[in-house]
């Protein structure tokens, strides 16, 4: 390559092409015909296998060397060896050692190259081979086990077709003599009524008889004969018999006539049970009834008018058995008052006879020397001034002074308005607690002389009742923009305004509540469901009998119920979670149900991981707000909240929100906010709620990333707390305030384009609403920019400058949602 003065040979290599200087030649052809010899014997002898790569690139470094000095065949063998060349290298280029050229691999290199891969391939061949027949050997053996069990089935089916045979002939037997038993039945009804029809004329001949019989008795006693008049002595003797077998102290007479009153008053409470009963009853029936018309016209396609006849129908019967009611319960409820007012006057009187006798201390004939007064003259314990005469003939006078006792607890007298109720020491749970007192205390229930325990089937019952009037009085919440919080009632207030509205007077709905909380504690261990309710009544938790409920229309879909209906269940309820997420639910799902995959142990199931606060959504949307919460104060005021949500539902309606939010904060103080573990549920709903808004689409705006973020990475322990704390605070900060570009880009050019997100048409508030959040986002993220957002060096600019959207863009977006 270089000219100089050396007589050295220069030589450079290029893609296996080797230039050789002229210089070179100044030794005699003789000797370099030796030194190639040299050269190649040196080189065959160091790679003595062949092919070789090294073999091969010397001996075309040789051709290439003399190949100008040959002479006229120079052109010829040039072409000769291009054509070798290019038939013993491949076009693939390797480096042969550290320094950076390339150069081409010989083709009998790649074969070999080849020829490993396909040993290695094959191995593996042979190997997935040999498993593979294994498997089918343990198929084989298992298809066998299958074929023996098939055979052990089809006798079963065999036995059982026989047995059905029996059971068939036994049916038409039956039914046979049901036959002979309607007829006999239908003639006795005959002859019953017939019996009927003759005692009855009998009835009205003896009614007749008797009225003329009554009619001559009333003429014959004017012509009475004088030896009557000693019946009427006698009479008088017989009464007086009678005073002196019954003769009976003024004291007992009222005790007796106490206890008297006492039984009608409990006879009263029992009647008025009763009437609860039958009124709950036909309440059901008329439930059921209009349950029944409403299914029959949805299936006939009814008209309009019959639906809306239908209705006034149900309204007019519903009337008359609300004023049927309150008119008979009233009635009672007045004889029972007078019944009371009776008893407690007997009482008053009784009292006096005994306050008046405690002062007495009568004496016999022998002038006092046997006391025998009922209770102690006076009490020495008391002041006290009493005169007794005593009589001339007293000699002694004893005088005894007894111990003073004071009890360890004082109780309150009762009196006619203030009903005194032992909460303590009462052995109940803080839920229960909650509820009796609330119901004491601030509704100033009373507890009734006879209470009821309902049955299980009949609590659900109204507690279905209750649900769906409230779920009905929150949805036009929802559905209006306009309204204010102080239409918001907790669900405690609003279930005793329910019961107060349906049984019309504030006794009985007191009464009736009384005997619904009983009953709730009654079945407190039987049922998730009324743990689930108590929880709520107690303002322990607002929105879970919302969530169930969304949950309970969603297993509606499915019917029946299998393996790939619950997987597409799971995947509708739990979006966006990874494979082994699903299929650890499904192990947990099979240890909880014991391998009963049925509506019933899904529902039991879920119930369970709500009460015990394990459901993974609640645990997703609990990790994501303690995100949220920088302070870890525990709670979240409605911009954060706002914020939490827009995160991870940016398609959740505003108004939806602000609702769920202000009715969990009805049941703190005014100066409380909610908690996190009341917000999560809230935010379980909100999604779920969306979710069936759109027909049951997955919700694909929660990300399989977050969820596996939110689901792994736990905030308890304390220790990793304190050594992250400045870390966790950075990351908490920039994760409120960060957007995800291509997310919110794509949102806002569908809503541009198609005036409407998932369903929802936009409104303006709803805009103006955004455009407001997204201004004070730019605000945030200039000041970013500045290094004045945290105050300090925490904020790393290289970290989230992927994930931030410039002030130019911000601007463009806002002017775009304004228009």
């Amino acid at each position: 390559m270089s000219a100089g003065t050396s007589k050295s040979t220069k030589t450079a290599k290029t893609n296996n092409t080797y230039i050789f200087s002229k210089d070179a030649f100044k030794v005699p052809p003789k000797s370099q015909v030796l030194v190639y010899e040299l050269e190649l014997k040196e080189i065959f002898e160091r790679y003595q296998t062949t092919p070789s790569r090294e073999r091969a690139a010397e001996c075309f470094r040789i051709f290439n060397e003399i190949l100008p000095y040959i002479g006229a065949f120079s052109s010829i063998l040039t072409t000769i060896k291009d054509e070798l060349y290019r038939s013993v290298y491949s076009q693939d280029l390797t480096s042969k050692s550290a320094e950076p050229y390339l150069e081409r691999i010989p083709y009998f290199k790649s074969v070999k190259r080849l020829e490993k891969l396909r040993n290695e391939e094959c191995a593996k061949m042979q190997t997935s081979e040999s498993d593979l027949q294994q498997k089918l050997k343990f198929k084989e053996q298992d298809l066998q086990i299958s074929y023996k069990k098939s055979l052990f089935l089809k006798e079963d089916v065999y036995a059982r077709d026989v047995k059905i045979a029996k059971l068939t002939k036994q049916i038409e037997a039956l039914e046979e003599q049901q036959r002979l038993n309607e007829s006999e039945k239908t003639e006795l009804k005959i002859c019953s009524f017939q019996k009927e029809k003759d005692l009855e004329n009998k009835v009205e001949s003896y009614k007749i008889s008797l009225a003329q019989s009554n009619h001559i008795i009333e003429k014959l006693s004017v012509f009475k004969t004088s030896y009557v008049e000693n019946a009427d002595m006698i009479f008088e003797d017989v009464n007086k018999l009678k005073r002196a077998n019954l003769e009976m102290t003024p004291e007992a007479m009222l005790k007796y006539d106490i206890i008297q009153g006492e039984q009608l008053e409990l006879q009263f409470c029992e009647m008025l049970d009763y009437q609860l009963d039958d009124f709950e009853t036909s309440i059901s029936q008329l439930q059921r009834k209009k349950e029944v018309l409403n299914l029959v016209s949805s299936s006939s396609s009814g008209s309009s008018s019959t639906t809306e006849d239908r209705e006034n129908s149900h309204r007019l019967e519903m009337r008359d058995i609300n004023v049927g009611f309150k008119k008979r319960v009233s009635d009672l409820l007045e004889e029972q008052n007078l019944l009371k007012i009776h008893v407690d006057m007997l009482k008053s009187n009784l009292e006096k006879i005994t306050s008046e006798e405690d002062v007495k201390v009568r004496r016999n004939t022998d002038e006092g020397k046997k006391k025998y007064a009922i209770k102690t003259l006076f009490c020495p314990h008391r002041l006290s001034e009493v005169e007794i005469a005593l009589p001339s003939n007293v000699t002694n006078l004893k005088f005894v002074h007894p111990n003073l006792n004071f009890q360890s607890k004082i109780a309150l007298k009762d009196s006619e308005n203030e009903e005194v109720v032992d909460l303590e020491d009462s052995g109940l749970d803080k839920t229960y607690l909650t509820i009796w007192t609330d119901f004491y205390e601030n509704k100033m229930g009373k507890k009734p002389r006879v209470f009821r325990i309902f049955p299980l089937p009949k609590l659900l019952a109204f507690i279905q009742d209750i649900y769906n009037s409230r779920w009905s009085f929150e949805d036009g919440l929802d559905e209006n923009a306009c309204w204010s919080k102080s239409k918001i009632l907790r669900f405690s207030d609003y279930f005793y305004d329910f019961m107060e509205k349906r049984y019309q007077i504030k006794n009985i709905s007191l009464k009736t509540i009384f005997d619904i909380i009983s009953s709730l504690y009654a079945n407190d261990e039987s049922s998730l469901r009324v743990q689930i309710f108590t929880k709520i009544l107690s303002g322990e938790q607002d929105a879970t009998w919302k969530y169930f409920y969304l949950i309970e229309k969603l297993l509606l879909k499915y019917e029946p119920m299998d393996l790939k209906q619950y997987h597409s269940f799971l995947q509708i309820l739990y979006p966006g979670r990874t494979k082994e997420i699903y299929d650890q639910m499904e192990l947990e799902f099979t240890a909880f149900s014991k391998n009963h995959l049925t509506k019933e142990m899904i529902e039991e199931h879920i119930m369970h991981m709500i009460v015990t606060d394990i459901e993974p959504n609640y645990t997703f949307y609990l990790n994501c707000m303690k995100k949220i919460d920088i302070q870890r104060t525990g709670t979240l005021c409605y911009d954060d909240f706002d914020e939490a949500i827009g995160h991870i539902l940016p398609v959740a309606g505003s108004n939806l929100k602000r609702v769920r939010y202000c009715i969990t904060k009805a049941d703190f103080e005014e100066s409380q906010l909610p908690t996190l573990e009341r917000l999560s549920y809230c935010a379980c709903y909100v999604g779920l709620q969306n979710c069936f808004e759109n027909n049951w689409t997955p919700q694909t705006m929660i990300t399989a990333e977050n969820i596996e973020m939110m689901t792994t990475v736990k905030v308890d322990d304390e220790e990793e707390k304190e050594k992250n704390t400045e870390k966790e605070n950075a990351g908490k900060m920039n994760f409120k305030y960060k957007l995800n570009n291509d997310l919110v880009q794509k949102e806002v050019e569908s809503a541009l384009a198609g005036g409407s997100i998932a369903g929802k048409f936009l409104n303006q508030d709803d805009i103006d609403e955004e455009a407001a959040k997204l201004s004070r986002r730019v605000d945030m993220i200039s000041q970013k920019e500045a290094g004045k957002f945290l105050g300090n060096n925490n904020y790393d600019a290289g970290e989230s400058s992927d994930e931030e959207i410039s002030t130019e863009a911000k601007s463009e977006l806002i002017a775009r949602l304004m228009k």
